[in-house]
């Protein structure tokens, strides 16, 4: 797999990757593969020059040949994919981006499912360890910690949330008063 001359002046432990979605099936018979993006929309990445894909637990570059959007999907011709069985092999694998190449604006729709893992941090209370589950509603998006050996649920939107650090995966938030009283007391 080739590196870029930018991947060769940092070591892969210095970059922030962001996960940005995964390769959710191959496209055609000639290595092109079909991204589902969860942060941010597909179009926000037709001139990124490589990608970095989950193997055996650590992100290997991947160079970009082609980009292109098709109905709503990126599809991708990444270099030393060159058919439908070497396309097969990395389905359902995770991509990631550098930070700075993740285009995700304080407009775009959160994916929530995207925030699983990260810490949070609510701003009175302090950590409520990771967040490890999100139900979705049609009213509200629902989130579940463990806080002390309890299920603390409560209600992710917008208006509660201070700060999405995607560098750390925390997110910071400023519940309504009490919320976290009704399950740890």
């Amino acid at each position: 797999m080739p590196v870029t001359d930018h991947l060769l002046k940092k070591n892969i432990n210095e970059l922030t990757l962001v996960n940005v979605g995964f390769i959710s099936k191959p496209h055609g018979f000639n290595g092109d593969l079909t991204f589902a993006i969860n942060y941010g929309d597909a179009e926000g990445y037709e001139k990124v020059k490589f990608f970095f894909i989950e193997l055996e637990g650590k992100p290997v570059p991947f160079f970009v040949e082609e980009i292109k959007i098709h109905r709503s999907d990126l599809v991708a011709k990444l270099e030393d994919v060159n058919t439908e069985a070497d396309a097969k092999k990395l389905t359902g694998k995770k991509i990631y981006l550098e930070e700075s190449d993740a285009t995700m604006s304080p407009h775009d729709e959160i994916n929530w499912n995207s925030l699983l893992g990260y810490s949070v941090i609510e701003k009175k209370f302090g950590s409520l360890g990771e967040l490890n589950g999100i139900e979705e509603y049609p009213q509200q998006i629902i989130a579940h910690c463990i806080v002390k050996g309890k299920e603390v649920l409560f209600p992710l939107n917008e208006d509660f949330i201070l700060k999405i650090d995607a560098k750390k995966k925390e997110l910071y938030l400023n519940l309504p008063e009490g919320l976290l009283d009704v399950y740890l007391e």
